[in-house]
């Protein structure tokens, strides 16, 4: 959860914490670009799968309404994030 609270502090990343499922939604609604995974939570074989099912999943671009959800992510994180190296 950490992770994923810090990550969003950063412009430009879009993160999610990751569950086998969650995975899915995060790429294909969300367009996700950072992954967070519980080291002492989730084992490695588990993790391999949530790898793999985020990383071959597409962003669903063609759904207005996802569209719309990231487009307001992005809006926000340009108005009150600094960019990296500011």
């Amino acid at each position: 959860m950490m992770t994923s609270i810090h990550c969003s502090h950063v412009c430009s990343f879009r993160p999610r914490r990751a569950r086998r499922i969650t995975s899915w939604l995060a790429r294909s609604h969300s367009n996700t670009n950072v992954l967070c995974l519980g080291g002492k939570i989730i084992g490695s074989a588990i993790s391999q799968e949530i790898v793999k099912t985020w990383m071959t999943t597409d962003y669903l671009s063609d759904i207005e309404r996802y569209t719309k959800r990231v487009d307001k992510v992005v809006a926000i994180a340009e108005k009150h994030l600094k960019k990296i190296g500011e």
